[in-house]
């Protein structure tokens, strides 16, 4: 697994894309996945603030890397954001 840490604007998402193609792993944007199931994250972070958020992305995460686990067997990697 690889993780892609940056300030929002700095690329991860382009950078782990292009990767994740180039070497032939999934690709996983934990942004996107927040706002498949939360909605918009700015408009989610007005409505619940900031430490509902946190805790929403911790969850997130955990879901999201249980499942990538299962990928791992066949795919042998996986790029987060």
């Amino acid at each position: 697994m690889i993780q892609l840490v940056g300030p929002g604007g700095a690329g991860k998402t382009t950078v782990g894309a292009a990767l994740a193609e180039r070497i032939g792993v999934s690709f996983v944007d934990l942004d996107a996945e927040f706002a498949a199931t939360g909605g918009d994250i700015s408009a989610y972070l007005e409505k619940r603030g900031y430490a509902a958020y946190a805790g929403r992305n911790v969850s997130l995460y955990s879901t999201t890397t249980w499942r990538a686990a299962g990928e791992r067997r066949s795919l042998g990697a996986t790029l987060w954001l």
